[in-house]
Order: C-alpha cells, then sequence, then structure tokens
C-alpha cells in the first residue's frame, strides 16, 4: 500500500522505484533467509500447509482459465452460453481433494476474485447461482457413485446454466427468458462432455503424484 502511495504521489520517483525494485529484493532476501533458517521441514511441509498451497494452485488456475474463457472469441448459438474452461478444476477437485468444503471455498473465492476483477453485482449473483445449482447437482450425483465423471460434469454445465436463467429471469421481471434453456442445455451438455473428457486424463496424470494418492488416502479415511 505505501508503494501505491509512492507511485501515484508522482513526486518521489526515486523512492517509489527504489520500493518496486532494490528494496523489494532485499526484503525478499531476507525474509527467505530468515524463514528457511527458522523453519524445520517437519512444521514448513505439515499437511495444513500443503493443503493450503494445493488450494492456492486450484483457485489460481481456476481465475485463470475463467479469465483466458473470457478473452477467447467463441460464437454461441445463444446469449450467455460459455465454454466454462473454469469448471474444469471445480470437476478435478471434487475427485481429488479429500473434503467437500475446500471445492466450494475454491469456487466461491474464484468467483469473488473474478467479481472483483471484472464484473458487476449482476455478474456475481449470476456466477454464484449458476455455481450453486451446478456444484450441488455434480455433488448428489458423485455422492451417489453411479455416474461417470463425464456424467458428472455433464449435469455440472447443464445446472450452471439452469442456476443462470432463474437468476436472469428474476432480474428483468420475464419469464420469456426461459425459453433459452433448451439451448443452453445442449450447450452445458456439449462443454459437459468436453470438461469431463479433460478431468479425466488430468485426475489420471494426478494419479501418478505421491501428494495425489495421500489426499485420496484422507478421502477415504473422511468417507
Amino acid at each position: 500500500m505505501l508503494g501505491n502511495i509512492f507511485r501515484e504521489s508522482g513526486v518521489v520517483s526515486r523512492i517509489s522505484n527504489t520500493a518496486q525494485n532494490e528494496l523489494m529484493n532485499i526484503i525478499t532476501i531476507f525474509l527467505g533467509v530468515t524463514v528457511g533458517a527458522t523453519a524445520s521441514g517437519e512444521v514448513f511441509l505439515s499437511p495444513q500447509t500443503i493443503g493450503i498451497i494445493i488450494l492456492g494452485l486450484f483457485i489460481a488456475q481456476s481465475l485463470v482459465l475463467y479469465v483466458v474463457e473470457g478473452m477467447l472469441p467463441v460464437p454461441f448459438i445463444a446469449p450467455g452460453a460459455k465454454l466454462g474452461l473454469a469448471n474444469l478444476i471445480t470437476v478435478i477437485a471434487l475427485y481429488a481433494l479429500p473434503r467437500k468444503r475446500d471445492v466450494c471455498l475454491i469456487l466461491l473465492v474464484r468467483i469473488i476474485l473474478a467479481t472483483a476483477f471484472g464484473g458487476g453485482i449482476n455478474a456475481f449473483l449470476y456466477s454464484v447461482a449458476g455455481a450453486a445449482f451446478s456444484l450441488g447437482a455434480m455433488m448428489v450425483l458423485q455422492k451417489t457413485g453411479k455416474c461417470s465423471i463425464i456424467g458428472v460434469s455433464t449435469a455440472g454445465g447443464i445446472f450452471h446454466n439452469l442456476g443462470q436463467v432463474i437468476v436472469a429471469s428474476l432480474v428483468v421481471e420475464n419469464i420469456k427468458i426461459m425459453l433459452y434453456l433448451p439451448i443452453l442445455a445442449v450447450a452445458g451438455t456439449g462443454t459437459g462432455i468436453l470438461i469431463g473428457i479433460t478431468a479425466i486424463f488430468t485426475l489420471r496424470h494426478l494419479k501418478r503424484l505421491p501428494i495425489y494418492r495421500r489426499m485420496q488416502e484422507e478421502n477415504q479415511a473422511i468417507n
């Protein structure tokens, strides 16, 4: 925050450059040396720390996919239909992470950050409604154990569009918007299948990592 004040004031350019470069590098070196010298491996690499790192990676990847999706000029047959790339991380987290509350946390933080980077209250409402419907449907189907990853992902795509259409009809106070639902359901089915196939290949590679096997052991212990 202090660095922003230096920069925006426009009258202490030398201090601003120092704070952004030399001073920041010095602070980083001191932090690295002091933390590295005082923190033992058992403390730094505890399950809680590893869990925080994993959650951060999932949130970052989800946010990046959301931003990239917004830049893609993909023509769709109905307004509001998207590829749903960020849902890929949700599907992977649903099957990889031991606690479902962590999946909810990833989704909620991604929506908040995406709204902060670019979006208003309407975009937030659409995202929350779509995410709630989508994640709820996927969690129920996954819990039954009778649906494949592709089926779970497809249901997530359909229910995501359902939640957004319901909110849109309430916002504009026009029930006729529900007429878009069959078209959006078709689009959600297609994107859901693609997301499910991609999630299968990603999880197949994750299984080779020791950290993934550890998370699966925790998942079995919780269940």
